[in-house]
């Protein structure tokens, strides 16, 4: 149980895992620190890789609508990528953003020598009213429909190293650095239960 009575979320220490309703959850999301610094990585998550990012159908629908306006802040070679199509089927037959040269998502933009989203650039300047991609959004977390659960897993990639450094200095967990996208997807009731979830672990010493 939790210091305000409540139950605390199931826990499975073996597999180190949190089940939370319907979503099973990568204990790390909790116990890991996390807070991007793109002074140190420049945007890397942006360009590095082997499959672009993860997408829902609704949006695919939504980038295919929002394109013309993408286009004219895009790079030409990005541009070019995009007349192909927003998205394609990775190795494992996943929907993803569209590459350049295999690696770079053609979505991205460079601003100073950092890459950033294209996306969600246009969408903080109010020209397109879609965000991001969800996958990007809730990174480092990846999210898998597992039957009728979905499991949250928490990937560790070299690019982030400066992330985890800098939210172990802040002290900023990996929920914690994603407050806002997780209570978008998924609410602020299950953001309160990963609170509950973490004081939990750090009272147990787990």
């Amino acid at each position: 149980r939790c210091d305000d009575g409540e139950r605390a979320p199931a826990l499975s220490r073996c597999c180190a895992l949190l089940q939370i309703d319907d979503k099973i959850v990568d204990s790390r999301v909790v116990t890991e620190f996390f807070s991007c610094d793109l002074s140190v990585c420049h945007g890397a998550c942006c360009v590095e890789g082997s499959s672009g990012a993860p997408l829902e159908a609704w949006e695919i629908e939504g980038l295919d609508v929002e394109l013309p306006e993408l286009l004219e802040m895009l790079p030409a070679r990005n541009v070019q990528a995009l007349r192909t199509g927003v998205a394609y089927r990775d190795g494992d037959g996943e929907w993803v953003t569209r590459l350049v040269d295999g690696c770079e998502c053609a979505f991205s933009c460079n601003e100073g020598g950092v890459s950033l989203c294209g996306i969600e650039k246009a969408w903080r300047e109010g020209v397109i009213a879609q965000t991001k991609p969800k996958s990007c959004s809730l990174y480092p977390i990846r999210v898998q429909r597992v039957g009728v659960m979905q499991r949250l897993s928490y990937h560790e990639w070299e690019v982030c190293a400066g992330a985890r450094k800098k939210g172990l200095a802040e002290r900023i967990k990996v929920y914690e650095f994603l407050r806002r996208p997780i209570e978008q997807y998924f609410g602020a009731e299950f953001y309160r239960q990963l609170e509950a979830a973490a004081a939990y672990l750090e009272g147990s010493g787990a």
